[in-house]
Formats: C-alpha cells, sequence, structure tokens
C-alpha cells in the first residue's frame, strides 16, 4: 500500500480504490484492447470500437430504433438514468434490451460492442452501446435477443451519410458482443465520477 493511501481512513481509501477500479473500466472500454489505440471518431461522431473478431464472442440478434432520430431513445428509461443518457459517457449511443438480456434489470450499464452487416447501408463497423432501458413486448421479446436502440446508436451503425437509410430500413438482423460494465447509475455519483476520470 502506497503512503498516501495508507494514511487516509479506512472508507475513503475503499472509495478512491473502487474510483481508480471504475476509472479504469471506463478507460479500458473506449480502447481496443488488442492493440491499445486510441477509439477512431466516425464522420457522426461517435466512437466507433474496434474488436478483434478472434477474441468477441459475437451473437445474432434483432434490432430496431426508437425516439427522435439523432436522440438518445427515451429520458433515461427503466434503469433510471434519466437525463444523462444523453450526456458522455453515454452520448445517445443507448439501448432497450428484450427481457432475456435486461435480466429484470441486473444488466442496466451493461455495454456491448452491435454491427450490422445485412444492409448495403451498414459499415460492418461494431458501435459500443450501453443498456438503459427495457423493451418487454414486440419484436424485443419475440426474439432471443433484441436491441431497440436510440435513433443516434442505430445510424452509428451506417456508413457515413447513410444513416437515414438505414434507419429506414427499421427492423435488422445485427451481430453483439458483450464489452464491459459501467459503474452503478447513482446520477450525482456517476457524474462526479466520469468528471474525474476526464
Amino acid at each position: 500500500m502506497s503512503l498516501a493511501a495508507s494514511t487516509l481512513p479506512p472508507m475513503a481509501t475503499l472509495r478512491l480504490v473502487f474510483t481508480l477500479y471504475c476509472c479504469s473500466l471506463l478507460l479500458l472500454s473506449n480502447f481496443d484492447l488488442s492493440s491499445c489505440s486510441r477509439p477512431i471518431k466516425s464522420s457522426t461522431g461517435h466512437f466507433n470500437q474496434s474488436i478483434n473478431a478472434e477474441l468477441a464472442r459475437w451473437s445474432p440478434a434483432g434490432a430496431t430504433w426508437y425516439g427522435s432520430p439523432d436522440g438518445a431513445g427515451s429520458d433515461g428509461g427503466a434503469c433510471g438514468y434519466v437525463n444523462d443518457v444523453s450526456q458522455p459517457p453515454f452520448s445517445s449511443m443507448v439501448t432497450a434490451v428484450g427481457p432475456s438480456l435486461y435480466n429484470s434489470g441486473k444488466e442496466c450499464g451493461a455495454c456491448y460492442q452491435i454491427k450490422c452487416t445485412g444492409d448495403p447501408s451498414c459499415s460492418g463497423h461494431p458501435v459500443r452501446v450501453v443498456i438503459t432501458d427495457s423493451c418487454p413486448g414486440g419484436d424485443c421479446a419475440s426474439e432471443s435477443a433484441h436491441f431497440d436502440l436510440s435513433g443516434t446508436a442505430f445510424g452509428a451503425m451506417a456508413l457515413p451519410g447513410k444513416e437515414s437509410k438505414l434507419r429506414n430500413a427499421g427492423v435488422l438482423q445485427i451481430s453483439y458482443a458483450r464489452s464491459c460494465v459501467l459503474p452503478p447509475h447513482d446520477s450525482e455519483f456517476f457524474s462526479s465520477l466520469v468528471s474525474l476520470c476526464l
């Protein structure tokens, strides 16, 4: 233990360790671990994450979108993130998921890499989304895995300039892989933690 950590009260030490751990998760979730390079900002202004296909375990899923075309879906959704979904680190790259992935709310804050390849407007490059909402019916309940994405996240899977065309496709078949879990969603704690890390 370092001298600085040993002079802190036990609760402060625990908080420091937890903060460093969460900051590490946030920082690592924004990097391609296979090359340790910075993420590449796409033409839409969102960070596309490249994942080494050999390391990722891709699974099939359905995808739809809701809310405004360039919006964050709902206002926080069932996970309680409230208006934070439009702010960093979410930056509107959020999703509601069907019951199998939502798992009664236990998966709130889970990050997934998603990509589409079956439509001519798809870029084929993965983007990161965070579960912030539940999608209990329709396609969400009828498929084994379904992502009901914000309009922003759905468009981020498109080739540059093809975002509207991809959104017009409606329902897509995509691939997804689990990539990280964000810290607890206490808005005040989360915002201060993110500001410490950035």
